[in-house]
């Protein structure tokens, strides 16, 4: 269909002579709308209706992942993975200091144990196999710095994963070797095909084994790995596209442990090849690596931490690669503890100077359920403690707090904390500005401590007379400061007793009518309707429920809505402020975990439908972020084990073109929100990095991605930063960039508010990052 069309105009000014005057020019002059309707898309629309689940832009714990290092679009480039539940199929690259998702029309399929280089001839990075649950692959794909092309060539390796991939960037040939099953062949690719080489001498069939080129002396690296019947091999082998040669252990006089499932990159800076981390087993003797070393083409030399600074933790199956715009070796992720398999999710870069290394981003919790979260109204942040992030028989219970401040996970530092635990709950309560967290299982027995927590440091109440000890119960927040507490388990029994938290003591409440004793079931409290709701759990016998029941202050009443989401335990419930209905995601039936969610409006559950769903779990966590107004999730036992993703569910949805965009270029936006059709809208930016700053907009409040300044208020009132959504709530609309090299570097984030004609606000979309590169 057609699309109107308005004037479009870039920014910066011919006088600037900084980026803050250049981005003045940006905003205040420019940012003009170009509203259209995608036709094509309508049915889609119709049918998502208003909700849709997004993953946070944060990457989640990993290993058997893949990097390489774009020149030309100068950022590394991430993909896939394993979680310990699923493969991984999603994209993110790093431009110096933070990692940002790409969300690309096409993609190769959820993979681990996959390897991919950058081919600087033809500016792609070239991805090879790896393997799913489905198997094995040998696919070729190719990374241009926007999206993916699947690769079909004449011939190909043979289905592989654990194989070592490295760039000849003197004969312009992608080389693969190895893989795990038996295979130690050597493979070249062009761009068009995969050719079979049969060099006089190969190195043998080895295990997790890692290389890199070698740019200096024109030829490739391969070092290490696990040679069946012999172990963990500390030969050298060089590649100079002719034969491999092996450089002996016994001619060096220093050289890297044996060891396999390490990472090495070339520094073009150095000229040296950088060898980090691994695994290496001898007997029963299990070592997990953190050293990092450097071959000059004739030797191994150790690069060693200093005392202030020793680096990152002992890792293997992480991926490491060598951003060379900014001189810096940049190691993410892997794994630690072959028991309870622990994944990280931190990223490391090292200068190769005296200045080592650097944690940039720290870490996110750990893979793990039955947390305890609940949402900070005064700070405007997640607050989550504690649970269990061990397998089935490797029970590891922790006893660590973390912030969740929109952007990322932050642990925090307490002297005193309450024990490891499981199955507590923790609330907040905003009227006295802090978090109550009662009971759990601290794996020995139950209990039935009360902890404040007010943002900074945890206090446990001495109380003479509170609930009996137990785990599994559910808690929600009321008015006035109380706190209501029902059922659970002590160790022996399921409960069904309920209790008040007054702020000062808890007192048992006595009712005529009560649900029946249960655990794993799930309370939140409605406002506007003045009653919480309690759906679901467990009773005597294992046997799951699916009933509702309200709770009024005084009574509880069973309520028989005519439609009830499928019986569960283990799911989590929360209170949607933006659309007055109480929220359930997830959970157990039988030994099916759920993926599904529903919305109560105090008559009738209602399927939630949307384009995307987090994976299946329970015992997961789940709070409203009441400033972004947003629900957001954490965690829980996934399809095999605990998981560490962050998803929220946004009310509209905001997508950009890319995610990076040139001086000079244009980045386009789309805005879907098939409920919100026909509402005014409201184009936001923000440049700073505080977030949780509310902002004043036409008589309400709602939080802005970051804090906002001049320029941020600005946006709001500017001629064409605003519109209306067409009749399938579309939009789209386009910023271009001006030339001023000013302006690179410069990061900002995007959203969209809705509003309706009494100027109060309607929904806010998820926030959109964009990078300004040269």
């Amino acid at each position: 269909m057609p699309r109107a069309r308005r004037r479009e105009e870039g920014f910066g000014s011919r006088t600037v002579r900084t980026g803050w005057l250049a981005l003045m020019s940006w905003v205040f002059l420019t940012g003009w709308l170009v509203p259209c309707a995608l036709e094509a898309q309508a049915l889609d629309c119709k049918i998502l209706g208003k909700t849709t689940w997004l993953r946070e832009a944060v990457l989640n714990n990993r290993r058997d992942l893949a990097m390489a290092y774009h020149a030309d679009a100068r950022h590394i480039v991430l993909f896939g993975g394993s979680d310990r539940n699923d493969a991984l199929g999603d994209t993110w690259v790093w431009t110096g200091s933070d990692w940002y998702p790409r969300w690309p029309v096409v993609s190769p399929d959820a993979r681990y144990d996959h390897a991919m280089a950058y081919d600087a001839a033809r500016k792609v990075t070239v991805l090879f196999g790896g393997r799913h649950g489905s198997g094995i692959l040998n696919d070729t794909w190719e990374w241009d710095g926007e999206g993916w092309t699947c690769i079909t060539t004449p011939h190909a390796p043979a289905a592989r994963y654990g194989h070592a991939m490295a760039y000849d960037a003197r004969r312009g040939r992608i080389l693969v070797f190895g893989g795990e099953t038996g295979f130690h062949d050597t493979w070249e690719y062009d761009g068009k095909d995969w050719v079979e080489v049969h060099p006089a001498r190969t190195p043998p069939v080895l295990r997790g084994t890692a290389m890199a080129f070698d740019a200096k002396h024109g030829v490739t690296v391969l070092f290490g790995g696990k040679e069946d019947r012999v172990g963990y091999g500390q030969s050298t082998w060089i590649y100079d596209g002719v034969t491999w040669t092996e450089v002996s252990p016994q001619a060096l006089p220093l050289l890297p442990d044996g060891r396999r499932e390490h990472a090495m990159v070339y520094s073009p800076s150095h000229r040296r090849v950088i060898l980090f981390g691994g695994y290496r087993c001898v007997g029963n003797q299990e070592t997990w690596l953190g050293d990092t070393w450097a071959w000059d083409g004739a030797e191994w030399t150790p690069i060693r931490p200093t005392a202030s600074k020793p680096g990152p933790t002992p890792r293997y199956r992480h991926a490491a690669a060598f951003d060379e715009i900014r001189n810096q070796l940049v190691v993410y992720g892997g794994s630690r503890d072959n028991v309870n398999v622990i994944l990280l999710s931190d990223t490391w870069v090292n200068g190769l100077d005296d200045a080592g290394w650097t944690d940039t981003c720290g870490e996110s919790p750990t893979a793990r359920c039955d947390h305890a979260m609940s949402y900070d109204l005064k700070r405007r942040h997640v607050v989550l403690f504690g649970g269990d992030d061990g397998e089935a028989g490797h029970t590891v219970l922790r006893d660590d707090t973390w912030i969740w401040n929109n952007l990322r996970w932050r642990e925090l530092d307490t002297e005193a904390r309450p024990s490891g635990r499981r199955d507590h709950k923790m609330v907040h309560v905003s009227s006295r500005g802090h978090h109550l967290l009662f009971g759990g299982d601290d794996g020995v027995r139950r209990l039935d401590d009360t902890w404040i927590f007010d943002g900074e440091s945890w206090k446990s109440l001495d109380l003479t007379f509170r609930p009996p000890a137990r785990s599994r119960h559910t808690m929600t927040a009321l008015t006035c400061g109380r706190i209501l507490l029902f059922g659970g388990f002590d160790g022996v029994s399921k409960l069904g007793d309920t209790w008040m938290w007054d702020g000062k003591t808890w007192t048992e409440v006595q009712t005529l009518v009560a649900p029946s004793r249960r655990s794993r079931s799930a309370m939140a409290y409605d406002p506007i309707r003045g009653r919480v709701v309690l759906f679901g759990g467990k009773i005597p016998g294992e046997v799951k429920l699916n009933d509702t029941w309200e709770f009024d202050g005084k009574t509880w009443t069973r309520v028989k809505p005519s439609f009830s989401p499928s019986p569960r335990t283990g799911h989590a419930m929360v209170y949607d402020r933006l659309k007055k209905r109480v929220v359930l995601v997830g959970g157990q039936y039988e030994k099916q975990r759920l993926a599904d969610a529903y919305e109560w409006d105090g008559k009738n559950w209602k399927r939630i439908y949307s384009e995307h769903y987090p994976p299946v779990r329970s015992r997961h966590a789940m709070v409203y972020n009441a400033a972004r107004q947003r629900v957001v999730l954490f965690g829980g036992y996934g399809e095999v084990k605990p998981v560490s993703d962050t998803w929220c569910l946004v009310p509209i949805r905001l997508w950009a073109e890319k995610t990076e965009v040139k001086t000079g270029g244009r980045v386009k936006f789309e805005v879907k929100a098939a409920e919100e059709a026909g509402k005014f809208y409201l184009c936001v930016l923000a440049f700073n990095k505080a977030p949780g700053v509310q902002v004043p907009v036409c008589e309400s409040k709602v939080d802005l991605p970051l804090k906002p300044d001049s320029l941020t208020l600005a946006s709001l009132h500017l001629k064409g930063f605003s519109g209306v959504l067409d009749k399938w709530g579309m939009a789209c609309y386009s910023i271009k960039v001006g030339k001023d090299p000013n302006l690179v570097g410069l990061k900002f984030y995007a959203s969209v508010l809705t509003y309706c004609t009494k100027l109060q606000v309607g929904a806010v979309t998820n926030e959109v990052p964009v990078v300004i590169v040269k």
